[in-house]
């Protein structure tokens, strides 16, 4: 059985969390909380944790809020929380910003736009969740047709960052045939020109005015 959009998504956000929790020191602050699924107590924590500027926290309260971890959906506060972790300079709050912001909008052709330029803005500063967020909005059809040659450069791109989300490549190419299947194989092996997340971070917040 081919992974669903959503396994696949949530294996970026695994990643995330694996890497934070190796750095962390505190048995009481809100990732310890979130990962022993005390998610209420976790968000109180995350919450103090975001208002002293740690930009992750805020990134894992809007998770947390968004995925309805505290009984229901709060897509209101969870955007809020992905803007502060953009603003802290966390990058995966940028991404988070604007791709929840595009579901919000029904995904509009404008929403879409923004959504786009992000991505491959974060792409090209080699975030993960860009290059894996990237590689979904591209094979499945939120913002329009599916396009999976463009998707396997984004999916190549994350495979290189973190060999462990090459299934998303694979179970791509695997339901291509013929010259599509030939041209993703190239487009996969193709790098984005290379930027910094401090760049990133300054076309989000360009984007954001726009």
């Amino acid at each position: 059985m081919m992974p669903s959009k959503t396994t696949l998504s949530f294996v970026v956000f695994a990643l995330v969390l694996i890497v934070a929790a190796g750095v962390i020191r505190s048995a009481e602050n809100g990732y310890h909380l979130f990962l022993a699924g005390d998610y209420q107590g976790a968000h109180t924590a995350l919450s103090e944790q975001a208002t002293a500027g740690d930009g992750f926290a805020a990134y894992l309260k809007g998770r947390t809020e968004n995925k309805g971890r505290l009984g229901r959906r709060d897509t209101a506060a969870a955007l809020k929380s992905f803007r502060q972790a953009a603003e802290l300079g966390y990058p995966d709050g940028a991404v988070m910003d604007f791709w929840l912001g595009a579901e919000l909008a029904a995904y509009t052709p404008k929403a879409c736009d923004r959504l786009k330029a992000v991505l491959e803005s974060g792409a090209q500063a080699r975030n993960l969740m860009a290059a894996a967020y990237g590689g979904d909005l591209y094979r499945y059809q939120s913002c329009g047709p599916a396009d999976p040659v463009r998707a396997a450069r984004y999916y190549g791109l994350a495979a290189r960052l973190d060999p462990r989300l090459g299934t998303k490549l694979d179970s791509l190419l695997v339901t291509l045939t013929g010259d599509q299947l030939l041209q993703a194989q190239t487009e996969a092996n193709k790098d984005f020109p290379a930027t910094t997340i401090q760049e990133f971070l300054e076309r989000y917040r360009a984007l954001k005015t726009n």
